[in-house]
């Protein structure tokens, strides 16, 4: 599923089943996409993504791209009681829109992710609320890249990772 461009868009109660594929990048169950240019300028917002099944987004060898959830150049995204299993990532973003007019920019809440290589991966981002989640069996549980994507500056910054449960 992909939405580029567009505010205000709803992901809720799906069964995303990934399957296995030759695709090495941004193979992805849900796909948020806000415009490219070098400051994320006219992000695409309001986008809810709750109540979803998705699984089986995984490429040989692993790489990070191969997620159930990506983020580029969004704001006032809330992802919530999903459960999102046997993926490379559970959870990846890239890019995100500085400064964010809204914070949190990213609130991530009550989701069940198992069984990926990395359960939450940020890069680039900032103002995020992750709380009340269930991680379990990741190499990585949660990642904050500090680096530059497409915006700088000293992200990743502002970040609540509250009241979580993570084990392997």
């Amino acid at each position: 599923m992909f939405v580029a461009g567009t505010n205000h868009v709803k992901f809720e109660n799906n069964t995303i089943i990934g399957a296995d594929l030759p695709i090495q990048d941004n193979y992805v169950g849900i796909l948020v996409h806000g415009p490219r240019s070098a400051d994320c300028t006219g992000v695409v917002s309001d986008i809810l993504i709750k109540n979803n099944r998705i699984s089986g987004f995984y490429v040989n060898p692993a790489n990070r791209n191969a997620a159930g959830i990506t983020l580029y150049c969004a704001d006032n995204v809330t992802i919530e009681n999903n459960e999102i299993s046997n993926n490379c990532s559970c959870i990846h973003s890239k890019s995100s829109y500085v400064p964010s007019s809204v914070n949190p920019a990213v609130i991530i809440r009550n989701n069940v992710l198992r069984d990926c290589l990395l359960g939450i991966s940020s890069q680039s981002w900032s103002n995020w609320h992750v709380y009340q989640n269930v991680l379990y069996n990741h190499s990585t549980a949660i990642r904050l890249d500090n680096y530059q994507y497409f915006v700088g500056g000293t992200q990743p910054r502002n970040y609540r990772i509250v009241n979580n449960t993570i084990y392997n």
